[in-house]
């Protein structure tokens, strides 16, 4: 088994920026799945998690994208996402957002009113499903030309260096996503280990 990475592991870095630190866990933070404290090495910024997605699941490269910077209340928007060591040492994918503010719902589960339905689940909800639908101009549109840049440097060369990008609306930068061939290739392993043992026939002893 591998080790977990230490503070001083370059390779737990998300897109240069984000520490994901493993030995810091979040427990309920990532509504299910395990989810990690992060340090932003270049602003010092606190209140950040990574939640590590499960493997073989699908990224959806282009929606973290496209909500990359957001400031909505009650959206947990992405800052970053990529390739890390989870707390085995293994290879995982981590999405970087703020972490959600106050404890755990599940600290102290009680019925709720029909009233704080209202007010703390459903409103926010609601707001936040009208921010998205108001977001920045074009801005899937400057995410479809990147990606079509991109899929044109594959088809021209056979191989990119990158795989996606964040694109920052005020500063109308793009910071590009560079491919990691190792990370890749032992997700897609993981993966694969993980459906295989899923798929497998359970047997019965004979009575």
């Amino acid at each position: 088994m591998a080790a977990a990475p230490s503070p001083d592991d370059t390779h737990n870095l998300i897109a240069g920026t984000y520490f994901v630190d493993v030995t810091r866990p979040l427990p309920g933070a990532g509504g299910g799945a395990p989810a990690f404290a992060v340090t932003d090495r270049a602003s010092a910024r606190g209140g950040l998690m990574a939640v590590q997605s499960a493997p073989g699941a699908p990224l959806r490269a282009v929606t973290l994208n496209a909500l990359a910077g957001w400031s909505a209340p009650g959206l947990l928007a992405p800052l970053a996402h990529g390739p890390a060591r989870g707390a085995q040492g293994e290879a995982a994918w981590f999405v970087v957002s703020p972490a959600p503010p106050g404890p755990s719902l599940a600290a102290a589960l009680r019925p709720w009113g029909e009233q704080e339905l209202l007010d703390f689940v459903l409103r926010p909800v609601a707001a936040v499903l009208e921010a998205l639908d108001r977001q920045e101009p074009f801005i899937n549109q400057t995410l479809a030309v990147s990606s079509l840049a991109m899929l044109a440097r594959l088809l021209r060369y056979g191989q990119i260096s990158y795989h996606g990008g964040f694109y920052n609306a005020e500063t109308g930068r793009i910071a590009a996503l560079p491919v990691d061939l190792d990370q890749f290739t032992k997700m897609r392993r993981a993966g694969k280990k993980q459906a295989s043992s899923r798929a497998a026939p359970v047997r019965h002893a004979a009575a």
